[in-house]
């Protein structure tokens, strides 16, 4: 095709103003792609005869735009127009005088949605939904340019107190199930969207004293406020007063005695010092070297500002003063030792025995179980293990007695509270020491789009060595993500378990989150089943380290994937330090 270079202008025709190309030639213009007359300017078959040059013809293409009779007596286009809408399913074609028509194929409707702040035409096949709205779909036969309204099918209707949603004339409907759930609180949501019940805080608000606040609302001092990012629970001071003991204080102001001062920059709940040479004890300012009542403390401000310090050669024990060698009253094995503990009870040089729970017990005095004794060289003021038994869990066992599983047993030389892997069985150990990262085949995902609270390793606690797996925020002392809900999980990947063989995992935890069952629960997995559960745990135990066994029998002879899953289940009461793993062993071949 011969290909000739085209200017565009505006020009007025007898027959539409129309954009077109103009030739600034002889040359015939291209005819361009898509039409079926298309040819080169020699080819005189591809244009239709006319009569008269210069004069307005008939080209037989409505695509034509201004057509005129050449020299030749050829119909001539100055150009042809484009109808093409760029959708693979409209049938493009020119309607003549400067329209168009772009008809939807069968089976296909041509909508204009709007996204990403733009308003474009789309293709939707038949029964096609809406992708903003589930109750209207693609009805080809209905209407192809439009969207038609549905019956039936699952929706949402965004109300947590109807269930059973679905679509009717276009619109989500759902039955009512809100007075079965409703608390009287209007900040909390009271429903799960599936007929069953909860109570979860809704983000802006606070709970406190069983009383819904809304965001910024003032406390009952006026020096506090509701602030959900701090605290949903309590009342959270504002940083430009104090909150001393239930009274709000201006910044400046002074405690009675003048030692210290309001200062919330530095605590806006409590008395910032103002001078080094007096005490705050009590609420009250004492003068340096001041004594106490008794006559057995005094104020020193370079030991303790804000407590009394026993004088020399006495201790303060339980409210009394008592001079150095004074025997205990209520246990003569005991005396006052300044030096060795000021504040409390000491063993006599001259006794053998010990002083456990505020009474005096001679060497080889045993327990009840019959698991621990008075051993002065071990611990004076502690029950101590027998030799030949351990004590796990608060229970007795004797040297060689195997655990539940058959793969751990009590081995006194190794460890008097805690189960050791018994020999022979493999043992698969991660303390977490050897790497700044997570171990080779672990893997780690988390809710926190501030990618903030996850599992990581951390140095704050540990049981062996110096790290441990944590999950929570490596700066701050919580797991909390403000207004949200979160969670993670930390997998170990594909783990082979023997046939025939008895399996367990074993790992140290440390916990310290919300004690109720349903909130912050931490589970072991396998293959995705709930194998242990956080509400296993006393919530006694919290707070310190203690060791956990889960059998894995049952997966005897399959290839599984272990992993540990903790969720706060909302975002509430999530200041706490969080959950810590250390020394987690997979046991085999028992």
């Amino acid at each position: 095709m011969l290909k000739v270079s085209l200017r565009f202008c505006v020009i007025s025709s007898s027959l539409a103003l129309l954009i077109m190309g103009c030739s600034n030639d002889d040359t015939t213009p291209d005819l361009g792609s898509g039409h079926s007359d298309a040819g080169s300017a020699s080819d005189t078959q591809s244009f239709y005869a006319c009569d008269t040059p210069g004069e307005i013809c008939n080209a037989h293409d409505n695509c034509a735009i201004d057509p005129v009779c050449g020299d030749d007596l050829r119909c001539r286009p100055m150009g042809y127009q484009d109808c093409s809408d760029d959708l693979a399913c409209t049938e493009d074609t020119c309607g003549g005088l400067g329209s168009c028509e772009n008809t939807p194929q069968l089976g296909f409707c041509v909508i204009r949605v709007r996204q990403d702040g733009k308003t474009t035409s789309q293709c939707f096949s038949d029964g096609e939904l809406d992708p903003q709205d589930p109750c209207r779909f693609c009805d080809a036969e209905a209407d192809p340019k439009g969207w038609s309204d549905r019956n039936g099918g699952a929706c949402d209707d965004g109300n947590p107190c109807t269930k059973g949603d679905y679509c009717q004339d276009g619109l989500c409907r759902g039955t009512d199930y809100s007075e079965k759930c409703d608390d009287a609180l209007f900040c909390t949501i009271d429903c799960d969207g599936e007929g069953g019940c909860k109570t979860e805080l809704d983000r802006d608000s606070c709970l406190i004293d069983d009383a819904c606040h809304r965001r910024d609302d003032p406390g009952p001092t006026g020096c506090e406020t509701c602030d959900p990012d701090e605290s949903t629970s309590s009342w959270t001071p504002l940083g430009r007063v104090c909150l001393i003991d239930g009274t709000c204080k201006q910044p400046g102001v002074l405690i009675t005695g003048g030692c210290a001062e309001c200062d919330p920059e530095a605590n806006a709940t409590g008395w910032t010092m103002k001078v080094s040479d007096k005490c705050l004890i009590d609420g009250l300012c004492v003068a340096k070297g001041d004594q106490d009542s008794l006559g057995c403390n005094q104020c020193s401000p370079d030991d303790d500002a804000h407590a009394w310090t026993p004088l020399s050669g006495r201790c303060s024990i339980d409210g009394k003063c008592y001079e150095t060698g004074e025997a205990n009253p209520k246990a003569d094995c005991t005396e006052c030792d300044p030096v060795a503990n000021p504040k409390g009870w000491t063993v006599s040089a001259d006794n053998s025995g010990c002083f456990i729970d505020g009474a005096c017990w001679q060497a080889d005095d045993a327990t009840v179980d019959d698991c621990d004794s008075c051993q002065p060289s071990v611990d004076k003021y502690a029950w101590s293990p027998m030799a030949g038994r351990c004590k796990i869990w608060g229970t007795c066992h004797d040297d060689s007695d195997d655990d539940a599983t058959g793969c751990m047993s009590c081995a006194t030389g190794v460890s008097t509270s805690t189960w050791t892997a018994k020999a022979g069985v493999t043992q698969s150990e991660e303390g977490f020491e050897q790497s700044s990262s997570l171990p080779a085949g672990w893997t780690e995902t988390h809710e926190d789009v501030d990618h903030q609270v996850k599992w990581r390793l951390s140095d704050k606690v540990a049981t062996s060595g110096t790290t441990s797996l944590h999950y929570g925020n490596a700066t701050a002392e919580s797991y909390d993500t403000a207004g949200r809900a979160n969670g993670g999980r930390i997998t170990l990947g594909q783990v082979v378990l023997p046939a025939e063989k008895s399996a367990a995992l074993s790992f140290n935890l440390w916990l310290d989150v919300e004690t109720q069952a349903d909130f912050d629960v931490l589970v072991v997995e396998v293959d995705g089943k709930v194998v242990w559960h956080k509400k296993q745990l006393p919530s006694t135990i919290y707070k310190s380290w203690v060791q956990q066994v889960v059998d894995l029998s049952a997966y005897a002879g399959k290839t599984v994937e272990i992993s540990f899953f903790f969720h706060t289940m909302d975002h509430n009461s999530n200041n706490w330090s969080g959950v810590f793993l250390d020394d987690v062993a997979l046991l085999t071949d028992c």
